[in-house]
């Protein structure tokens, strides 16, 4: 894969930011456990990428992918060992808090990556209206990156269509049908 600077450039950043605080452990996965196992049923999901998992401590402690019933393939190009570009296919991709950290002109390239992945559905989770904390602000300050949701919803994200995309905002679907 051939990665833009911008991209390379917030990836090197975002992993040594996770080599520095202690937080993206992952473990937040558990609050979006009822959107993924309705459009499991809804759409018989058996498979899933987990773009932009972070430590991946929700399945190592907490067995996420055991408690959904899904095989989870985690991906995080931020964290050595969970940083091999994803290649195949999945049932489901699901991306949560993770996308402003993307360069702008990076997301519609980016979500052509998570269409070629996903045979069933797209499951993103973003807070519209909250900027990202302002540690992480700083840490992407050369980066062009979305300081709040609402530039990154209007940098494309609506368009974002098939298969099947669902956007969680504060934990309830906006903007695209059928609601969960």
């Amino acid at each position: 894969m051939n990665f833009s600077k911008t991209y390379t450039d917030s990836v090197k950043i975002g992993a040594n930011y996770h080599a520095t605080h202690p937080k993206w452990t992952g473990l937040g996965t558990a609050q979006y456990q009822k959107q993924i196992e309705v459009l499991r049923d809804r759409y018989g999901v058996r498979t899933a990428l987990d773009f932009g998992c972070g430590k991946g401590q929700q399945y190592s402690e907490q067995h996420f992918d055991k408690q959904v019933g899904i095989e989870v393939t985690q991906y995080d190009p931020c964290i050595h060992g969970l940083d091999k570009w994803p290649e195949g296919k999945w049932d489901m991709v699901w991306a949560f808090d993770c996308l402003p950290m993307v360069p702008r002109k990076d997301l519609p390239w980016l979500y052509g990556e998570m269409r070629s992945w996903a045979s069933h559905v797209i499951l993103v989770a973003a807070q519209l209206g909250r900027p990202p904390k302002m540690s992480k602000q700083k840490a992407y300050s050369y980066v062009d990156i979305s300081k709040k949701w609402q530039d990154m919803w209007c940098g494309g994200v609506e368009k974002w269509t098939a298969p099947k995309f669902h956007l969680i905002n504060n934990f309830e679907e906006v903007g695209h049908p059928p609601s969960l």
